[in-house]
C-alpha cells in the first residue's frame, strides 16, 4: 500500500507538471502568434454541456454540486472547439480546486441582448461557492505566474503556477472576446466570459470547411484537466490526426508500425488483446490494427468482442497474421474484420487499406445524414446491423416525441441504455453530428415534409415539431436548406 501511495503521488505531480509545461507551450505559441483562432459551428449547449461531464466524477468525489444552466435547449454558435474547451477546463479546474467539499459550482450559458445580431455576445458564467479572492488581487489574477497568497492553514496541493488564468485571458481575446471576474473572499467568485458568436464576426480564413473533430482532453488531474501534448513552438498548429489503436505482442512489428505510421496518425498500442479490448473502449479509436495470434486473448475474440458491442461496433478493424488460409481468413471476416493482411506485409498496402477503411467510415457517415430524411433508414455498403439498429431506434423515438421541446441527448441515451458520452461519440462516429445536431436535422426534415404538403402555417410547423420558438426555427430552417419555410409553403 506505501508502494502504491508513492506511485500514485508520483503519478498525479508529473500530470501536474504536464499541465504546466502544456499551458506555458501554448503562452509562447500566442506570443509568437502560432496560435490561430479556427471557428465552426457548433451547438453550444451541448458543448458546453460535454466539458462539464468530464468533470462530475472529480466533483462527486469532493461531494461538490455542479449544475448547469442555459437559456436555449440548442444554439448554434461559431466558436473554436480547442480554445473553449481549454479556458473552460481551466476555469473549472480552478472552482474545483478552490471550492470546498459540499460546496456549489454553476455554469450559465446565456446571450446578451443587442441591437444587431453581429454585436450579440455568448456569455458563460462559472460561479463557485469557494473562498474568494482578495480584493487587492482581483486586478492582477490574469497576469502571468501571478498567484495569490495563501495563508499558513492553506494545502500547499491548491497553489496554482500563476499561468491558467494569463493563458484563459489571452485565447478569451484571441477570440475576439472579454473575461472578467467578481469575487468577495469567504463566499465565491463568478467568472464570465463574453465572446461573439454568430458567423459574421469571423473572416473566412478563420473558419473551418468542413469536419473538424477536437476531443476533449478525458484524464483528470487532482486539480482538473490535463491538455494535449503540445507540439513543437516553431511550427503552427497542425490539424488533429484520426486515432489508430495498434495490437500486437511482437515489440519490434509494434516499433516498425508506430514509426510507418506515427507520422500520418496518433497512434495508441496495447501489447495483447485483453489490453487492446480496454483501450479501444477507452479511447474510441478511428481505426484498429490487430495481429492474430496474441496472449491472454487473440485477436479473433478480441475483434468479435468489440463488434458486438455498441460503442465500439463501428470501429474499422484490420487484421495482421501469419495464419493466411482461405478459412483463416473467413474465420477474421466472419466475426467482423473489416480487412485481413497476411505477414510479411508490404507497409505500402496497409497504408492503402488504412486510408480506403477511413474513407470509407467517412462515406457512411455522409450516408446516414441525407437519409436522415427518410422515414426508414436505410443500411449504406458497410454499416453494421448493430449501428443500422441503433439509428433506427434513435430516430422512431425523435419522431415519436418530435413535438416535445425538451427531448436532448440525455433523454435519448436513457432510451437506448447509454450514457450520455457513449451516445455523443458513437452519433459522431456514424453520422459527424453531435445529439442536438442529429435532433435538429430531423426536426427540420420533418417540418419541410409538412410544409411540402401544405394545409399548416409555419408557425403550427414549428410548434409541432417541437420548437418553442417560430423565430429560431425559422433560422435554423434557412440555414439547413437555403430557403425560407414560408417560400417551401407557398409551393
Amino acid at each position: 500500500t506505501d508502494k502504491r501511495y508513492l506511485l500514485s503521488l508520483i503519478k498525479r505531480n508529473v500530470v501536474r507538471l504536464l499541465e504546466n509545461i502544456n499551458q506555458i507551450m501554448d503562452i509562447r505559441k500566442i506570443d509568437r502568434d502560432l496560435m490561430k483562432l479556427r471557428v465552426k459551428e457548433v451547438d453550444i449547449v451541448s458543448f458546453v454541456g460535454e466539458i462539464m461531464d468530464l468533470f462530475r466524477d472529480l466533483a462527486q468525489s469532493k461531494h461538490i454540486e455542479l449544475e448547469y444552466s442555459h437559456q436555449y435547449e440548442e444554439l448554434p454558435a461559431w466558436v473554436d472547439p480547442e480554445f473553449l474547451d481549454k479556458i473552460l477546463c481551466n476555469i473549472l479546474s480552478n472552482a474545483l480546486k478552490f471550492t470546498p467539499d459540499h460546496g456549489e459550482i454553476i455554469v450559465n450559458l446565456f446571450t446578451s441582448d443587442a441591437d444587431t445580431p453581429e454585436n450579440s455576445r455568448l456569455c458563460i458564467e462559472v460561479s463557485d461557492t469557494g473562498k474568494g479572492i482578495p480584493e487587492q488581487d482581483l486586478p492582477r489574477i490574469f497576469e502571468r505566474f501571478f498567484q495569490v497568497e495563501t495563508g499558513k492553514m492553506e494545502k500547499t496541493s491548491t497553489i496554482g503556477s500563476g499561468v491558467g488564468l494569463h493563458l484563459v485571458k489571452s485565447l478569451v481575446e484571441l477570440h475576439k472576446g472579454t473575461i472578467s471576474v467578481e469575487s468577495k473572499v469567504g463566499v465565491g467568485t463568478k467568472f464570465i466570459v463574453s465572446i461573439p458568436y454568430t458567423g459574421d464576426n469571423y473572416s473566412e480564413q478563420e473558419k473551418v470547411n468542413g469536419l473538424y473533430a477536437y476531443h476533449h482532453a478525458e484524464q483528470l488531474s487532482v486539480i482538473g484537466m490535463t491538455t494535449e501534448i503540445p507540439q513543437q513552438e516553431e511550427e503552427p498548429v497542425k490539424e488533429q490526426h484520426n486515432k489508430i489503436l495498434i495490437v500486437e505482442d511482437d515489440p519490434e512489428i509494434l516499433d516498425f508500425l508506430k514509426f510507418e505510421l506515427g507520422s500520418d496518425y496518433d497512434i495508441v498500442t496495447a501489447s495483447n488483446g485483453l489490453s487492446g479490448l480496454e483501450k479501444a473502449c477507452e479511447i474510441i479509436p478511428d481505426l484498429i490494427i490487430s495481429d492474430v495470434m496474441m496472449p491472454e486473448m487473440d485477436g479473433i475474440s478480441m475483434c468479435k468482442e468489440l463488434k458486438k458491442n455498441i460503442n465500439t461496433s463501428h470501429i474499422p478493424i484490420i487484421l495482421l497474421t501469419a495464419k493466411s488460409t482461405v478459412d483463416d481468413r473467413i474465420e477474421g471476416l466472419e466475426v467482423g474484420a473489416d480487412s485481413y493482411i497476411p505477414k510479411p506485409f508490404d507497409i505500402r498496402h496497409l497504408r492503402v487499406r488504412i486510408k480506403k477503411l477511413i474513407e470509407l467510415r467517412e462515406n457512411i457517415r455522409s450516408k446516414y445524414v441525407e437519409k436522415l430524411g427518410d422515414q426508414t433508414i436505410g443500411k449504406p455498403k458497410g454499416a453494421l446491423s448493430i449501428d443500422e439498429k441503433l439509428l433506427q431506434k434513435i430516430v422512431s423515438f425523435i419522431r415519436e416525441n418530435i413535438s416535445n421541446p425538451d427531448i436532448n441527448g440525455e433523454t435519448i441515451a436513457q432510451h437506448v441504455a447509454m450514457s450520455r458520452m457513449s451516445l455523443h461519440r458513437k452519433l459522431k462516429a456514424l453520422t459527424g453530428l453531435s445529439s442536438g445536431e442529429f435532433i435538429r436535422n430531423i426536426r427540420l426534415e420533418e417540418a419541410k415534409k409538412m410544409l411540402e404538403e401544405g394545409g399548416h402555417t409555419v408557425s403550427e410547423v414549428s410548434y409541432d415539431v417541437g420548437y418553442t420558438s417560430p423565430s429560431y426555427f425559422y433560422t435554423c430552417f434557412v440555414k439547413k436548406f437555403g430557403i425560407s419555410p414560408s417560400d417551401v409553403n407557398k409551393k
